[in-house]
């Protein structure tokens, strides 16, 4: 799929969308991972669709942050070109984080046990969103805050109540685990393995959305 890294941040985009469907986070990985698995061996191919990955879910969601957006008619060449950095650093960091994912994502691919990039992608995942917070400036713990997996469900999902449990990044790693059951799924194999893995996907977001309805009828009065 050679718009696998596009397409998923177009998807990112979308469901960071108000009013965007539930379903999408857990399909957002899909196209990205799918790439990946297909370009196992080449590390700069992989690196590209990280790349345009994390540009367009930057590129989309710009215009949600105070202070990103290009500065006004009556600013100082000063203020407009502080204001292009910091456009420039939000769209940098998660571009490079999402680059370093697809990079370290490569090895885990082609591991012959199936449970290897199960288990690994999701942790990848979680791992590159918490890196991007590492960044002292306020534009990286904006690239490592509103643009987690996790905040792409909906608040008013019941899925979304699960991170008052595990956190935004434990449901960011449910969302990816989702995500890689699904890729896998395209993978050639035997049909019955193929929905084993997609069984597997569709039953992460369905016990989720149970235990957020439990979380919610707890919290309710």
């Amino acid at each position: 799929m050679f718009f696998g890294g596009p397409l998923t941040g177009v998807i990112f985009v979308l469901a960071f969308a108000p009013g965007a469907h539930p379903i999408l986070p857990w399909f957002a990985l899909v196209p990205l991972l799918h790439s990946l698995d297909r370009h196992g061996a080449n590390a700069p191919w992989r690196a590209a669709h990280g790349a345009a990955a994390g540009l367009l879910l930057a590129a989309g969601a710009l215009h949600w942050t105070p202070g990103a957006l290009p500065a006004p008619l009556d600013a100082t060449w000063r203020d407009v070109v502080l204001s292009a950095f910091a456009s420039l650093v939000l769209l940098a960091a998660p571009a490079l984080a999402c680059a370093l994912f697809a990079l370290a994502a490569g090895p885990v691919l082609r591991s012959r046990a199936a449970a290897v990039p199960l288990a690994a992608l999701p942790a990848l995942w979680t791992a590159h969103e918490a890196l991007r917070g590492l960044a002292t400036s306020a534009a990286g713990r904006w690239a490592a805050a509103e643009l987690s997996l996790g905040y792409a469900v909906p608040p008013s999902a019941p899925e979304a109540w699960v991170a008052t449990s595990v956190g935004i990044h434990g449901l960011s790693f449910l969302a990816a685990l989702s995500g890689a059951a699904f890729a896998l799924a395209l993978r050639p194999a035997s049909l019955a393995r193929q929905a084993i893995f997609a069984g597997l996907g569709c039953a992460v977001p369905l016990a989720l959305h149970a235990w957020g309805v439990l979380e919610l009828a707890r919290a309710l009065p």
